[in-house]
Order: C-alpha cells, then structure tokens, then sequence
C-alpha cells in the first residue's frame, strides 16, 4: 500500500494536507499516514527525503510542542491569579 501511495504520487497531497489543512484531525492522519509509509523500507524513507517530509514533521511537530506548552504556562499563570487572590481573601488585604 505505501508503495502504491508513493507510485501514484500520493505523497504530495498528504503533505499539502499537512501544511495547509485547517482541521487538525486531518493534519494528524497526513502525519500519520507519512510516518508509516518511511517505515517501510529504504526506498520509501528516500522518497519521502525527495520531498522533505522529515523536516516538514518535525516543524510541525515542534510547533505543536511549543503551543502546548504556551498554552500550559498560560493555565499556570491563571491557576497563580486564582490562588493570589484566594489567600488575599483569607488574609483579607
């Protein structure tokens, strides 16, 4: 099947699908769908090397990991507002 993908050129609409799609459930399985076809053999991971989907996963990737974790620091800034103002209720200042 993944050869079936690269020999139809099937690899240039998932990574359109990767960079362009808005819906992030269909990002996801273009993602997906390009790692399992690298796992294949040599000759798959080259094709993909042709098309520079390695780095393309790994910005998005990395863009992911970087929006988790900003999203994370914002909770904790509000979970930090929350508790400030808790104690200065107990404390009553």
């Amino acid at each position: 099947m993944a050869l079936g993908i690269i020999t139809s050129k099937g690899i240039e609409p998932l990574k359109d699908a990767l960079l362009n799609e808005k819906e992030s459930n269909i990002r996801e399985a273009a993602a997906w769908t390009l790692g399992r076809i690298g796992k294949h053999s040599g000759q798959h991971a080259r094709s993909m090397a042709e098309k520079d989907i390695l780095s393309i996963l790994l910005e998005v990737l990395i863009i992911r990991i970087i929006s988790l974790l900003f999203f994370r620091l914002l909770l904790l800034k509000m979970m930090e507002r929350r508790i400030i103002m808790k104690i200065k209720v107990l404390l009553r200042i």
